[in-house]
């Protein structure tokens, strides 16, 4: 299926996603923060959280994809926790493809100028910068859960 087809890009289910990842990120960055006291500047030690806090997420959505790869897919477990996951499924989705590619963008940006106006240093770059690879996984498990789901149907 198409993640850019109207089922995943109705303004609803952006506003949804938009703020989900929002909330995620602003919970997990100040969870986060402690973890970079060491670092000199506050501005870094938020972009370093964030950054850790954006990976986490996009790790928790490769865990879902996989799930539902092996247990759904290949093994076909039938369970009423497969709603549940079908809606998480839905919104990891419109994140994956419409919601964290802009939020890798941003973060990756504000470690670029902050490495290169305030002094970050290459930890901070090299977390940001992880975001990219790690949404290609993401997509990656999407299409590969899709063609398990069309082989099954065929």
């Amino acid at each position: 299926m198409n993640p850019y087809a109207p089922l995943f890009s109705h303004p609803v289910d952006l506003a949804v996603a938009s703020a989900t990842v929002a909330a995620w990120l602003i919970v997990a960055a100040t969870v986060l923060r402690k973890r970079f006291r060491a670092v000199p500047t506050r501005s870094e030690q938020v972009c370093s959280a964030t950054a850790l806090a954006f990976l986490s997420l996009v790790a928790a959505i490769m865990a879902l994809f996989a799930v539902g790869l092996v247990f759904l897919a290949w093994l076909r477990i039938t369970s009423v926790f497969w709603v549940f996951w079908q809606l998480l499924y839905l919104v990891s989705v419109v994140c994956v493809f419409w919601v964290l590619p802009i939020v890798s963008t941003g973060l990756t940006c504000w470690a670029l100028v902050g490495r290169w106006r305030l002094g970050f240093s290459s930890r901070c770059l090299k977390l940001a910068s992880l975001g990219f690879p790690a949404l290609f996984v993401d997509a990656a498990l999407y299409y590969w859960l899709c063609y398990a789901f069309a082989r099954d149907a065929a």
